[in-house]
């Protein structure tokens, strides 16, 4: 079975939560969802926790994606959650990432509701311009949730988010940077 087999992967994420690993971030379009269901074997194999030392366990966290396709309709994200969660086997997602910003104002009108309901404890924003940060960010905050997370590329030739404001921003208004 398929547990069996990601059973052999389960080492190496023990001794990651052990050195203070503990969120798993995937995405449905990572292997046509393959991917989120390794992790929900994962979590359904450790039920949510990884025991670091005898006696101690760790919370495992996890954060997926939604990446808006072009001609999107409505209830195509809310959709997607509710098979995140499926795949995943959890009742929510710790964080969840607007992939890129195509129709973000349309998307956060369905993550509003699912960050209502509990689906979703948190949202972050990945892959997006200084000006739709700012925007998204208001929308937000408007609504009474707080933005989790900027997750953007990020490397010692790709220095956009410094050279543009986006980390003196997330700075300024204590939001988390995710470089990949």
């Amino acid at each position: 079975t398929r547990m069996a087999k990601n059973k052999l992967h389960f080492n190496s994420i023990v001794s990651a939560v052990r050195n203070g690993f503990t969120m798993y971030d995937t995405a449905e379009v990572y292997s046509n969802g393959e991917s989120e269901k390794i992790i929900g074997d994962m979590i359904k194999y450790y039920k949510g926790k990884v025991e670091i030392e005898p006696g101690t366990k760790k919370n495992i966290q996890i954060s997926t994606k939604f990446m808006a396709m072009p001609f999107m309709k409505k209830g195509t994200l809310t959709k997607s959650v509710n098979n995140s969660l499926k795949r995943l086997g959890i009742d929510y997602i710790d964080i969840f990432w607007l992939h890129i910003p195509r129709y973000y104002k349309q998307c956060l009108k369905e993550v509003i509701p699912l960050l209502r309901e509990g689906k979703i404890r948190n949202v972050g924003f990945s892959n997006f311009k200084f000006s739709q940060l700012k925007e998204a960010t208001k929308i937000l905050e408007s609504e009474g949730f707080k933005v989790a997370g900027v997750q953007n590329h990020f490397s010692l030739l790709f220095r956009d988010s410094i050279d543009k404001g986006i980390l003196d921003w997330c700075k300024e208004k204590d939001i988390p940077f995710f470089g990949y």
